[in-house]
């Protein structure tokens, strides 16, 4: 079933919490704002931001109360920092972070109150994680590169993509204002067309946009003075 009907390029579809609404960005007007709209629609869709920077949903808190963004590539010429978009008071956008580096895919714990995401700061791509009350003191999850964080089983592991394309997870146990991280584990390996894969709530099935196995193409043969040979082996040349 088609959800949008603009003609325009939409993109970033995420899930609330509970089912019940859908955010995405389209790219109307020349740049990409964040939308919201019912899931079954019941009730049309709805524009929450209206500035010149390009915005890239990703993660809604489990009360539904706040979505965390991403922005860049405006006219402007700025990297990817992380945003919160409150959905009550006068919904100004917050700064979550802000730095000379890229920060993206930001993805909101369980219990909300953490947020794992990618950022360049080391040089390449790596997974953080941080406090939404202090986002300056963060950890670092990925070893070796790391890019489109999620959170798994009640928040006591993060899964990340490593640059070799295996599923890594690391083990974190969360405390009140620090988070334990054990060393990551390789899963299995994808084959990714596009780096996009989701877990289910139950933390059992994966979701992968998966290429299919390479195969070998038939070879094509090409014959030289095949008269000649037909010849040869007693059959008349056509």
């Amino acid at each position: 079933t088609r959800f949008t009907v603009a003609h325009t390029e939409e993109r970033f579809p995420t899930w609330s919490s509970d089912g019940n609404r859908v955010a995405f960005t389209s790219g109307r007007g020349g740049r990409f704002d964040v939308f919201v709209q019912t899931s079954n629609g019941s009730r049309g869709e709805e524009r929450l931001t209206h500035d010149l920077e390009n915005k890239y949903p990703t993660s809604w808190s489990p009360d539904g109360r706040t979505i965390l963004f991403y922005t860049g590539g405006s006219t402007q010429g700025s990297g990817n920092d992380l945003w919160i978009l409150p959905l009550f008071g006068d919904r100004k956008p917050l700064q979550f972070l802000q730095t000379p580096f890229n920060e993206l895919e930001g993805r909101f714990s369980p219990d909300g109150r953490w947020i794992a995401y990618q950022s360049t700061e080391s040089g390449r791509m790596e997974v953080y994680a941080a406090a939404v009350s202090d986002p300056g003191r963060k950890w670092r999850v990925s070893a070796g590169g790391g890019t489109h964080p999620r959170w798994a089983r009640a928040g006591r592991e993060i899964l990340y993509l490593a640059p070799d394309g295996k599923l890594m997870a690391a083990g974190v146990q969360l405390r009140e204002a620090t988070i334990e991280i054990g060393s990551p584990k390789p899963m299995f390996q994808t084959r990714l067309a596009h780096p996009s894969w989701t877990l289910s709530s139950d933390g059992e099935k994966f979701l992968l946009n998966t290429m299919l196995e390479e195969t070998a193409d038939a070879p094509i043969m090409l014959f030289l003075n095949w008269s000649a040979a037909l010849s040869r082996l007693g059959s008349p040349a056509p």
